[in-house]
């Protein structure tokens, strides 16, 4: 029965691509009475029962006409004093580099400072397009997103906080940021 109902549902077809609730994912390859078949990203086929996928949820990204990069960017407490212009800087560089950026307010398109954590300040950048969230044009718009980040905080002179990570006595690493070097006086 849930075959059917899968079938004769409308949520999904040969070729869309797919998350259903348990974190399965892929490109139906298959919508079979007794069980779907994803062909996944490394061209590995995943047979998944019909009974199964029946009382899940259903992400279907093939039928999405706009997408999401978000981004959260980390820097120094020394460098907070140039980030408003920074924050106006990247926004116009996003703006000047992706053609096909949401800006007319029906979603959101947010450069902000959000944080000060314990030894960074917190930017986070959220951009939405009208692209579908898969393929070619998904990954080179998301480029294009993160370079236009690179060039405005290159004009600044600014370093991205880098993090690395502390052995714990619990076994799991703590993160911190590496301090940001501090320029040397030249020596007489």
């Amino acid at each position: 029965m849930s075959g059917i109902f899968l079938v004769f549902s409308d949520k999904m077809y040969v070729g869309d691509n797919v998350t259903f609730g348990d974190g399965t994912a892929g490109r139906v390859a298959k919508l079979g009475w007794m069980e779907t078949v994803l062909r996944n990203s490394d061209n590995t086929l995943t047979r998944v029962p019909n009974a199964l996928l029946a009382s899940q949820k259903i992400s279907n990204v093939s039928r999405v006409a706009q997408c999401q990069v978000k981004q959260m960017l980390r820097f120094h407490y020394e460098d907070a004093d140039v980030l408003p212009e920074l924050l106006d800087a990247i926004r116009d560089e996003i703006k000047k580099s992706c053609s096909r950026l949401v800006t007319d307010g029906k979603q959101p398109f947010r450069v902000y400072w959000v944080n000060y954590n314990e030894d960074h300040l917190e930017v986070m950048v959220d951009t939405h397009h009208n692209i579908a969230p898969i393929g070619n044009a998904y990954w080179e718009n998301r480029q294009n997103v993160l370079l236009a980040i690179h060039r405005a905080v290159k004009k600044f002179d600014v370093e991205f906080a880098q993090l690395y990570s502390l052995a714990t006595s619990a076994g799991e690493p703590e993160w911190r940021v590496v301090p940001k070097k501090k320029l040397l006086a030249p020596k007489n």
